[in-house]
Formats: C-alpha cells, structure tokens, sequence
C-alpha cells in the first residue's frame, strides 16, 4: 500500500512500502520476477557430503501415562484437537513441560535423564564433541524454553563443556542487542561451542 512518510528533508514522500505477506508463495513468485536464482548444484557449488540420520526416541513409562491423560483434552469441545496437540509435543519433549506434571522443577540431571529426547541430544552433542571439538552446535529448540538453563547446565557439568561455550540465545535469557551480537559473534568464530 501506499504510505506518505516525512524524510529528513522535511519532504512528503509518497512510496510503496510492504508490511507483511501471508502467503508464502506469492512472495516467492514477487522475488522472483526481480532476481535470477540458481541452486548450488546450478553454481557447482562444493558441498560437505550430508548425511542424514533417524533418531526414534521412545517415551519413558512417566511420558506414557501423560500421553494417556492428554487424550481426555482431545475428546473436550474448547479447542480440544489443538489443546492436545500441543500437550504431547510439550510431553514428547520432556515430561516436566506437561500439564500434567504437578511436582517442582527438579535438578539439571534429572531433568535430563528423564526426558529421552532431550537425553539423546546431549549424548550426540557429547560424541560430536570427541569427534570434531572444534566444531560448533546449534541447537534450535523453540518449544521448552524453560529446560534451556537446565540443558546448558548438564551440558557443562555432564558433557564437559566450558561454561563460556555454551550460549542460550533465546526467550528463556533476557539479552539487549549488544549481548546479541557477542553471542552470533563468538558462535562464527568458534568460541561458543553449543547455542540453544
């Protein structure tokens, strides 16, 4: 839509300005009117062979009964099928994200040991760092914000990471711009090690 916006020349300019798409497509289709894209394949572009792996994980017994009890939440008429899918994908990930967990927040390693998922990270991210300890990890984890302390606290006390390369870089650490930016930096240069 058109907008009329005041510049520093104290000048009314009037120009198109685009405040979100909600389709996807129609913003690939409006980029690609105006820019030739080309694949890395196109390009000859060399890649590191990549390798892709399955991991299944399977819930403990305390998940199991979750799950169960979450199937009360699928048969409610608010909203029940979204309400319960999100309730076992908080259960998938860890017991201690569900509704239904009604005990304290326990330690780092138990949080850990009793959340399979979770688990098998650590234990990839304990044989990548024997494999390649220069590498870095990004660990992108949107759901579970509050197991983030916990995770970088077993990380550096289970996994033997040093407390300044594990960063959290997410809603669960308040951070301003600067802080930010160290972080990304650190991460590119390899100091960090792990980033959740």
């Amino acid at each position: 839509h058109s907008e009329e916006e005041k510049r520093n020349s104290e000048k009314v300019v009037e120009e198109d300005v685009v405040e979100r798409f909600r389709n996807a497509n129609e913003l690939r289709k409006l980029i690609g009117e105006f820019f030739d894209f080309k694949s890395g394949d196109e390009l000859d572009v060399v890649r590191p062979k990549k390798i892709s792996k399955q991991f299944f994980v399977d819930p403990n017994q305390e998940q199991l009964d979750y799950f169960r009890a979450a199937e009360a939440i699928a048969n409610s008429p608010n909203a029940g099928t979204l309400r319960y899918i999100n309730e076992i994908m908080n259960i998938a990930i860890s017991p201690y994200l569900s509704q239904f967990y009604k005990g304290t927040m326990p330690d780092a390693v138990k949080i850990v040991e009793n959340s399979p998922k979770i688990k098998l990270f650590m234990e990839i991210i304990k044989q990548l760092k024997i494999d390649n300890p220069e590498g870095s990890r990004l660990f992108l984890a949107p759901r579970g914000i509050e197991l983030h302390r916990p995770m970088r606290e077993y990380l550096i006390k289970k996994v033997g990471h040093k407390p300044e390369e594990v960063a959290i870089l997410s809603g669960a650490v308040k951070l301003n711009d600067t802080q930010i930016q160290d972080i990304m930096a650190d991460f590119n240069e390899g100091k960090i090690k792990v980033l959740i």
